[in-house]
């Protein structure tokens, strides 16, 4: 059996938001591997729920090894609460978590407060 999916179908279907991170994980994976870096990358989820969707290990420059959060949205209009996974995860790592990103739908970078910004994906 073969089935076809348009663009269109996998954007809005119920597998849009897995499809998305995903095309962000492989893109950080093709970026860091073309810089001729091992890709160092994970998720990060709490027992209570929290969770951090990509979670990117870099050469810091003054602390050693450091994490980028990661959170993936396909909305064009996330709230401020979808970074809630990555203020609970940078408040956990201390001073290895670097500030973090929702890459989300819309058109505009957004400042959520001190170590989270809002950011396209076209601007990724």
């Amino acid at each position: 059996m073969f089935i076809a999916i348009t663009a269109a179908h996998a954007g809005a279907g119920p597998l849009a938001g897995p499809i998305l991170e995903n095309l962000l994980v492989m893109e950080v994976v093709k970026v860091l591997l073309g810089r001729g870096q091992d890709p160092r990358i994970w998720f990060w989820r709490t027992s209570k729920g929290m969770d951090v969707d990509l979670l990117v290990e870099t050469e810091g420059t003054k602390r050693g090894l450091e994490v980028v959060p990661v959170e993936v949205k396909r909305t064009a209009t996330p709230g401020w609460k979808v970074g809630d996974g990555i203020r609970a995860f940078r408040e956990a790592a201390g001073e290895r978590a670097r500030p973090g990103w929702v890459v989300y739908l819309g058109a505009e970078l957004r400042e959520w407060g001190e170590g989270t910004k809002a950011v396209p994906l076209g601007m990724v």
